[in-house]
């Protein structure tokens, strides 16, 4: 009885570890899908928001790594197709339904 009690505790103790190994594969996989961007030239930036800044920082961002194109840009999404005007650039990203995470395409003005 010891011995099968023994066994059963092994195999929970090892069924817990890997739930938390598969947790923090999901964590590391949300960190992954951040925003990511594709640039004119077709490379992709990856960063972080909080989900309260504005389209603005994006926009900002896009601007400082590119820049041989520096602000002859629009952003767009591809699915819902959805080209981000001025108005856009100052609300957060939140409300522009680009969180938890979105794919932002650089496009020519």
């Amino acid at each position: 009885m010891r011995k099968i009690a023994e066994e059963r505790r092994k195999e929970k103790l090892e069924d817990i570890r890997a739930k938390q190994r598969v947790r923090e594969r999901i964590e590391r996989d949300k960190a992954e899908r951040a925003l990511k961007i594709r640039l004119l030239d077709g490379t992709q930036l990856t960063q972080s928001f909080k989900s309260r800044e504005q389209l603005a920082a994006v926009r900002l961002f896009v601007q400082l790594k590119q820049q041989d194109e520096a602000g002859n840009f629009n952003l767009m999404t591809s699915f819902p197709r959805k080209v981000f005007s001025e108005e856009d650039m100052e609300k957060p990203l939140q409300e522009l339904g680009l969180v938890p995470s979105a794919v932002l395409f650089v496009c020519k003005k």
